[in-house]
């Protein structure tokens, strides 16, 4: 829906195993490159949301933070189970805490260093 994505889903149909179903595709200034699915796709938006929010050194930000701290008008606003899951993925990131109600896990790194998940 935004006309400023410069990003493509292509569709599809072939009797051969090795045609994707689908294949999400970017416009860059080196040509098209392939950003993978639709889920890859949202997921490295996430990604980059979350680049921003962290922050660099301890204490970091609990996944419930980080949920308040999401930016409005921007990209959507996961849910917690999403968002815990892709702090937990995400390359770069450190975590202090044990994770209890008294020690809740804290998620911090290097906000301008940490790379998005590489898609295959």
């Amino acid at each position: 829906g935004d006309r400023d994505d410069r990003r493509r889903t292509l569709v599809g149909w072939s009797r051969f195993d090795e045609t994707p179903g689908e294949l999400v595709v970017e416009l860059t200034h080196e040509g098209y490159q392939t950003v993978g699915t639709k889920v890859d796709a949202k997921r490295s938006d996430r990604a980059k949301v979350l680049r921003e929010l962290l922050p660099a050194e301890p204490p970091g930000l609990t996944v419930g933070e980080t949920w308040d701290a999401w930016p409005k008008g921007g990209r959507p606003k996961p849910g917690l189970r999403t968002l815990r899951a892709d702090l937990a993925g995400l390359e770069g990131v450190s975590v202090a805490g044990a994770g209890t109600k008294g020690d809740p896990k804290r998620f911090y790194g290097p906000a301008n260093s940490i790379p998005a998940r590489s898609i295959p």
